[in-house]
């Protein structure tokens, strides 16, 4: 599994996470689930549960598959588990380019709570992230 994942972990991100960053994402503070389209990984997410709170960490749609709304499939399977588990919010960092990250968290009832300055690498240098917030129940 995670073979695949990494794979499209490096299609979709200039900077992407390393085999060890997944693999430690996989204790019991961690949340980690794949979407399957006829058996084939093409999206990920994972989160972080910190309390009473949701973190997401990494929410990766397949390039082949963006554009076709299943990022919000993901994100609504994400806010139906943190119900569920009857968690109070759910938080996110997003890089400042990616409007069309920040559109569908947006669209999805997220409104901004903060700016990280120099948060997420690049490939020639930092950049700022966005610290968005669903809150819930």
């Amino acid at each position: 599994m995670l073979p695949s994942i990494l794979i499209i972990e490096n299609q979709a991100y200039p900077i992407p996470w390393s085999v060890q960053s997944f693999k430690d994402s996989l204790t019991k503070d961690y949340f980690c689930q794949v979407m399957l389209l006829e058996e084939q990984i093409i999206g990920y997410f994972i989160i972080q549960i910190i309390l009473d709170e949701f973190q997401i960490l990494n929410i990766c749609i397949s390039p082949d598959y963006q554009g076709k709304g299943l990022g919000k499939l993901q994100l609504l399977e994400i806010v139906k588990l943190a119900e569920t588990k009857r968690m109070n919010r759910i938080l996110l960092e997003v890089r400042t380019s990616n409007k069309v990250a920040k559109n569908l968290y947006q669209n999805s009832g997220f409104h901004q709570i903060g700016k990280r300055k120099n948060y997420y690498p690049t490939k020639s240098g930092r950049e700022d992230a966005f610290v968005l917030e669903l809150a819930l129940g």
